[in-house]
């Protein structure tokens, strides 16, 4: 796993001179208040929301679809249907590439 500042993060108030806002997160000792990022004036609260939640459930949503994964593997040979086989092989393989995409480094 990358090694980042501890969640939750969470969207801190505007500088009252430049109109910055920061992203707070925790230092090492999981102390609160820790500036994670300055996002300029012109970034809108929803591109501000947007990082945060995804910061936020990125691990639980990786475990998520990882165990999805192993369990989709596990069932494979429980089932009979062409279809359903072939059905379930695309979902692994769907969910196997955005694991992929979220642990590869920017």
């Amino acid at each position: 796993m990358i090694k980042h500042t501890p969640t939750p993060w969470k969207i801190g108030y505007p500088n009252e001179k430049t109109g910055s806002i920061p992203i707070l997160g925790r230092d090492k000792d999981k102390n609160e208040g820790f500036v994670v990022a300055i996002c300029d004036k012109e970034t809108t609260q929803g591109d501000l929301e947007y990082i945060v939640r995804a910061v936020n459930c990125y691990e639980s949503f990786l475990s998520a679809l990882k165990e999805a994964s192993c369990q989709l593997h596990g069932n494979l040979g429980d089932l009979t249907d062409h279809f359903e086989i072939k059905h379930t092989k695309g979902v692994i393989d769907t969910i196997e590439q955005a694991i992929l995409e979220a642990e590869r480094t920017a």
